[in-house]
């Protein structure tokens, strides 16, 4: 379980980096294919951060930016340790399932 939620919060810190420099990149006009890059990575391994990002933006009433900034984080990364958990699961399951099949008498 700590293994699942410490590669969660690198992955999260990753995507949380990639977002905000791929929105610097574009700001600055860097090349598209390094933007392309940094939003492959949103939208694969980073894609349970990237939807909470944009789920609390899409509902976010307004008000203090700090406050938002502290909310994306927090659900960002609750999204991202749920995803992590729930594959880490689903992966036990398979291996334990293939290892009876081997091992039928």
């Amino acid at each position: 379980m700590l293994k699942s939620v410490l590669i969660a919060v690198a992955l999260w810190l990753s995507s949380l980096a990639a977002g905000a420099a791929s929105v610097l990149l574009a700001e600055f006009g860097t090349s598209p294919w390094a933007i392309g890059a940094l939003l492959l990575w949103l939208a694969t391994l980073g894609a349970p951060t990237s939807v909470a990002v944009l789920l609390v933006t899409w509902w976010w009433p307004g008000g203090s930016f700090s406050i938002f900034l502290a909310l994306v984080s927090a659900a960002a990364l609750i999204a991202q340790v749920a995803c992590v958990c729930l594959v880490s699961r689903l992966l036990q399951r398979v291996r334990q399932r293939a290892r009876r099949v081997t091992h039928a008498p």
